[in-house]
C-alpha cells in the first residue's frame, strides 16, 4: 500500500512542476484606430454612407502568434455572414477595411475575430445604427 502511495506522490510532484513551468498563452488583443474619420465605436450613420473600420490585433505573452482574422456582418441581430476570412503568422496585424451601410432603419453588427496559434481567440464589435 505505502508503494503506491509513494509512486503516487511522485507522479502528482512531477505533473504540479511541469504544469508551472508551461508557458501561458494569452488570446489576441484587438483595438479599432480612432483616427478623425474612422469608425471606432457604436454609432449612427446614414443609410448607404460609406465608412471605414481599422482593426488593430496583437499577439500577448511569449508565445501565440497571430493565426488566423475573420470579419462577421450581421444585421438586425440575424444570423452572422462571413465577409472576410485570413490566415497568418504575424505579431501585430493592422488593416482598414471599407464598407457601406445599409438601409434606413436597420442596425448592422461588424465583428472582427482573431485567433493565435494555440487556438485561443478574442473578438471585438462595433455596432452600427442606420437612419
Amino acid at each position: 500500500m505505502s508503494n503506491k502511495l509513494i509512486v503516487f506522490a511522485i507522479f502528482t510532484t512531477v505533473a504540479f512542476i511541469y504544469g508551472c513551468n508551461k508557458e501561458v498563452s494569452t488570446p489576441p488583443v484587438i483595438t479599432f484606430s480612432n483616427t478623425t474619420g474612422l469608425v471606432f465605436k457604436d454609432t449612427v450613420l446614414q443609410a448607404k454612407d460609406t465608412f471605414s473600420i481599422q482593426v488593430n490585433s496583437s499577439k500577448t505573452g511569449p508565445e501565440g502568434f497571430l493565426e488566423n482574422g475573420y470579419i462577421y456582418k450581421s444585421t438586425n441581430g440575424g444570423a452572422d455572414s462571413t465577409l472576410y476570412t485570413m490566415k497568418f503568422a504575424y505579431v501585430h496585424f493592422s488593416q482598414k477595411y471599407s464598407f457601406a451601410a445599409g438601409d434606413s432603419g436597420n442596425t448592422e453588427r461588424y465583428t472582427f475575430k482573431f485567433v493565435n496559434e494555440s487556438g485561443l481567440s478574442s473578438s471585438a464589435s462595433i455596432l452600427l445604427t442606420i437612419e
